[in-house]
């Protein structure tokens, strides 16, 4: 999951992440379309916490 950085309109970029994925970075299919063996099992500590932010932020 590509990093969205800090600054005032990173958020947006989360939210692009969501439900648009992110070509440019290598996110090609958008996060909440993921299977879950995708950012949970052995994936979790690496992508878990992540999609969770991201899809925090879109449900909000």
């Amino acid at each position: 999951i590509p990093a969205v950085g800090r600054d005032c309109d990173a958020w947006k970029r989360a939210i692009a992440q969501w439900y648009h994925g992110d070509p440019s970075q290598g996110l090609h299919v958008p996060l909440k379309d993921w299977p879950a063996s995708w950012h949970t099992g052995s994936m979790r500590l690496v992508t878990g916490t992540l999609y969770s932010n991201r899809k925090l932020l879109a449900e909000e």
